[in-house]
Order: structure tokens, then C-alpha cells, then sequence
């Protein structure tokens, strides 16, 4: 315990807030204090590309459905094809693998659509296996660099056996705790962030399951009257 003038009680960590800016107090925190630093950049970067990808690539699935069954509904292929061009992202992806094979097997319908959901999926979850590990590893490079602190701070009071103070203990074993306070102020919004934007991808791809299920009784359906109609 430090004490302060007048005898009051003060914090090594208060004092280290006290004497030192952020930057220092980074500095402070060692080596580790790098790889989480890039953790942290590297999270806001995957949060942020995947937030704008979501959003960016959302459709009205009854809208895209309604689209394309007018469009079939007078045997217009051409204006089925031009109504997908302005649906993005993995509706306009399932319609136009659709199309694509319109007027074949239904089977090879169903499947050009499945293999472009599955791709759609992989866009979508992308980037979320990594967002998922810097929560995990984050908490763990911190306590790394924290066990490291402690390490050097005993080493260096050893070596001065005849200075040895409590007052110099505690702060360097407060220095030491900067890494793993670092690494849960990474973590904790990581974590916050993966799960929100898991579930996001999860509502996204029930929706393409119900609307790639709609799309393939529509186009299949589509060719059975074309056939019973040529007959």
C-alpha cells in the first residue's frame, strides 16, 4: 500500500494514472501489449466489414419472390433475369442460379440454388471463426503479459534486495496487471460483437432456406405448366 501526502492512502494504479498519459501507460504494458493492439484493430476491422456486408446485401424476400413470378407468369425469362439485377446480395445470388437453369430438371434447378446458398453462407460467416478466436486469445495474451510483469518486477527487486520496499512491489505489480486489463477491454466488446453479428448471419440463412424453398417449388412449378401447356 502507498501513501500519499498527508498520509492518505494511494493506489499504485492511481499513481501510475497520475504520472503517465495512455501512451506510456501502454508502453508500460510490454511486448504483448503489440499482438493486442492488433487484435484489437483487426476485430473492429472484421466487425465493421461484416456489419456493412449484412447490411448492404438485405432484400425483401417476398418482394424478390413477387418479382420474379410476374415476370414467369407471362413466360418472360428475360424480364425475370432483369427484375434479379436489382436484388443484391444472397437473394439476387439464389434467383439468379435459379435462372439460370431455368427450363431444366428440376433437380439441377435445386441444386444450382443450394450450391449458391451454401457460397452465400460462406460470404457471410466469413471473418467470424477469427472474431471468435481474438475473444478467446485476448484474455489470455493479457494474463501472458501480466505473469511476464511479475517476473521482471521480482527479478529486479531480487537483484536490489537492500531497496526492497512494498510501495515498489505494488506498482510493479500493478504495471503488470495493464496487459490483462488490455486484454478483457479487447474481449469483452469482441465477444458482445461476435454475438451479435452471429446472429444476424443466423436469421440470414433461415430466410434464404425458407425463400430458397419458395424459389424452387415457384421456378419448378413454372416448368411442369410450360411442359402440361406444350402438351
Amino acid at each position: 500500500m502507498l501513501y500519499g501526502e498527508g498520509g492518505q492512502v494511494a493506489s499504485p494504479a492511481g499513481r501510475i494514472c497520475d504520472d503517465f498519459d495512455m501512451v506510456d501507460i501502454l508502453i508500460m504494458g510490454g511486448p504483448v501489449m503489440v499482438p493486442l493492439a492488433l487484435c484489437s484493430i483487426l476485430a473492429l476491422a472484421i466487425a465493421i466489414e461484416k456489419i456493412y456486408y449484412l447490411m448492404r446485401t438485405r432484400s425483401d424476400p417476398e418482394r424478390a419472390l413477387r418479382a420474379v413470378g410476374l415476370a414467369l407468369e407471362h413466360g418472360r425469362i428475360g424480364d425475370a433475369i432483369a427484375a434479379v439485377e436489382q436484388f443484391r446480395g444472397q437473394l439476387g445470388a439464389l434467383m439468379t442460379a435459379g435462372l439460370m437453369m431455368y427450363g431444366k430438371d428440376p433437380k439441377q434447378v435445386e441444386n444450382a440454388i443450394r450450391a449458391a446458398g451454401e457460397r452465400e453462407i460462406y460470404l457471410m460467416e466469413r471473418g467470424l471463426p477469427v472474431l471468435g478466436m481474438i475473444v478467446t486469445i485476448s484474455p489470455l495474451l493479457g494474463i501472458l503479459g501480466t505473469v511476464l510483469g511479475i517476473i521482471d518486477a521480482f527479478q529486479v527487486l531480487s537483484s536490489q534486495a537492500h531497496l526492497l520496499e512494498p510501495a515498489a512491489l505494488s506498482a510493479g505489480i500493478a504495471e503488470a496487471l495493464i496487459t490483462t486489463a488490455a486484454g478483457l477491454i479487447i474481449a469483452v466488446p469482441a465477444l458482445a460483437l461476435h454475438t451479435w453479428i452471429s446472429g444476424m448471419v443466423e436469421r440470414r440463412v433461415r430466410e434464404m432456406g425458407d425463400f430458397a424453398t419458395e424459389l424452387i417449388n415457384l421456378l419448378t412449378t413454372e416448368v411442369r405448366q410450360v411442359a402440361v401447356s406444350a402438351k
